[in-house]
């Protein structure tokens, strides 16, 4: 695998469990899920009509947990003076 690749997605992970012991994060197991969500809506072609509408329909009933996640990332920030 390529070494820069390889370095990125470590620091990634190294990144998300931070995010994640510091309760930044509700669960890394989340953010992931949202992630992938928001790769797959972001770079689907829309010959694939219903497999789009089955993702946005589950990105809409998550809307809650999605909040939760925002709020507290901006909880953070505002904490460290970021925002």
């Amino acid at each position: 695998m390529n070494t820069d690749i390889t370095k990125t997605i470590q620091s990634s992970i190294k990144e998300n469990n931070f995010m994640e012991k510091q309760t930044i994060i509700p669960s890394m197991e989340s953010w992931i899920f949202f992630r992938n969500l928001r790769n797959y809506l972001s770079h689907e072609y829309p010959e694939n009509i219903d497999k789009t509408t089955e993702n946005l329909n589950l990105f809409f009933s998550k809307l809650p947990e999605f909040f939760d996640f925002y709020e507290s990332i901006k909880k953070e920030c505002i904490k460290r003076k970021l925002i």
